[in-house]
């Protein structure tokens, strides 16, 4: 994460007619979370990310948006240069796989469609239904997902 140095309410003492204070302190500056869920920006480093062939990464032919130094990578849709979702390390692409795994049943199987898989999932995770996509999840969030589909599912 990038760190920004900065005066603590130093407008507000001058305002009041005081003298500026010196007092440094620091502020954790996060991407923009929209690049990121574009594959753009690396969540880890912050780092811009590459257009790489995918056979480097993964078995599969095609392009990945890829963060080298964090080996953190996404596929991008078929016939596109667009993101399948954020860059994920090894860690998270294993969650993604187990979220896939318990998640998909809910509407390959019947129990509900696609649409209210998804709106239960947003409602279980707090979040809006238009940012609710697994590719946009973080290792936290697949988490929370994994727990409450091995619920519903009983397994």
């Amino acid at each position: 994460m990038r760190m920004l140095w900065f005066c603590v309410g130093q407008r507000e003492r001058l305002q009041a007619g005081g003298r500026p204070d010196f007092t440094m302190e620091t502020l954790t500056l996060k991407p923009n979370v929209q690049l990121v869920n574009k594959g753009l920006i690396c969540p880890y480093c912050g780092g811009r990310t590459t257009l790489s062939p995918g056979r480097k990464y993964t078995a599969k032919d095609g392009l990945v948006w890829v963060c080298e130094p964090c080996f953190a990578w996404t596929g991008v849709f078929k016939g596109t240069t667009v993101a399948n979702g954020r860059v994920a390390n090894k860690e998270l692409r294993e969650a993604r796989w187990y979220v896939n795994y318990y998640f998909s049943p809910f509407w390959t199987e019947g129990h509900m469609t696609k649409w209210q898989a998804f709106k239960w999932l947003a409602g279980k995770l707090r979040i809006p239904q238009k940012d609710c996509r697994l590719g946009w999840l973080d290792l936290k969030q697949c988490n929370k997902v994994i727990e409450v589909s091995r619920k519903f599912l009983n397994h």
